[in-house]
This record gives C-alpha cells, structure tokens and sequence, in this order.
C-alpha cells in the first residue's frame, strides 16, 4: 500500500527487531528531518486540523514553550470521554503523575520542538516498556513550558487499539524505574 503513493515526504523505516514504543519513536526522531515533531500511534486518529491548530498555538506562546499538548477523546467499549482542560490543569509533575488514567501527556497530542528535546536530553528510555511518554515529558517539564489546545484533536482508540494503559502489572516496574531515575 505504502509503496502505491508516490509522495517523496512519504518515508518508510523498518525496524530489523522489536525493543517497544520508545525504541520505535526514538528510530522515528532518529529519522525525521524537521523542526518539529509529532506522533502518530496506530490506535489512534488525528483529525484533520490538528497539527494546524497545535502549530498555531506554539507560534502564539510565550518564549520558552517545547510542547504543544491537546485535548482528545478516549474511545472505550461503554462510552468516549473528552480529555481537556481540567486534565491539563491537574498536570503538576511536583505531585507526581496525578490521575494516571486521564494522562493527557500521551505522545499522540504531541507535537514538540525538536530543542526542547535536546534541552531535555534526547529522546525516549527504551528501558521503560510503558510510561516513556510521561518519563520523556516529566523531562521535558523541567527545561520548557507546555501549552495546550482545548479542543478535541485526535481520538485514542482504548476497544481496537493495543494500549499499554490498561496492563497494571506494568505500572509498578515502570514507577519505580522513573522514581530511581
């Protein structure tokens, strides 16, 4: 498929092993070419004026702003939630992750400066094998701000996806890790 679409900006990068989600975006980093960088997960679906709008709030912050985040919608078999200000508002890395579950700092609201990354010292910890998202912004939080876009701009698929979120018995290696870290 990938193949049929004759588009130069179109790249395809395989991985010759697995390593995980930080493995794969940090190959992802490794490759991309621009100043700006965002993510798209295969569980999820940005809808079409998201990086527009994202954009658009970074170039509106404060000096200082790396990270453009946005509120979504989590698609779950009994129902969808909108995940917006109030979750951005309760983010306060000083306390810890807060309610885990409504993490809005998931890579899929992304998009990022490609400095702030630098400032933050590179990429993702393919150690972790859920939560390097968080452990990469909790970073990211001590060397720039973060803005937010209040309106749905993608939607996270919690029934056909293949979320790490749900899979408690990884939580307390992974908290662990980053508290020692």
């Amino acid at each position: 498929v990938l193949k049929a679409i004759a588009d130069p900006r179109l790249r395809v990068i395989r991985r010759e092993q697995g390593g995980g989600g930080a493995a794969a975006r940090n190959t992802g980093l490794e490759a991309a070419r621009g100043e700006l960088l965002a993510f798209q997960d295969d569980d999820d679906v940005w809808f079409n004026d998201k990086l527009e709008r994202q954009l658009a709030a970074l170039r509106a912050a404060p000096e200082g702003t790396g990270l453009c985040l946005c509120a979504y919608i989590r698609w779950t078999a009994g129902a969808a939630e909108l995940l917006g200000r109030a979750h951005f508002d309760q983010l306060d890395f000083r306390k810890g992750q807060g309610h885990a579950f409504y993490s809005v700092v998931a890579t899929p609201g992304w998009l990022l400066k490609r400095e702030a990354l630098q400032k933050a010292g590179g990429g993702f910890d393919p150690k972790l094998k859920m939560w390097h998202d968080w452990e990469l912004a909790l970073r990211l939080w001590q060397v720039c701000t973060f803005t937010f876009v209040d309106a749905p701009l993608l939607l996270q698929d919690y029934v056909l996806g293949n979320s790490l979120a749900g899979k408690t018995e990884s939580w307390a290696p992974a908290l662990k890790y980053i508290i020692e870290k």
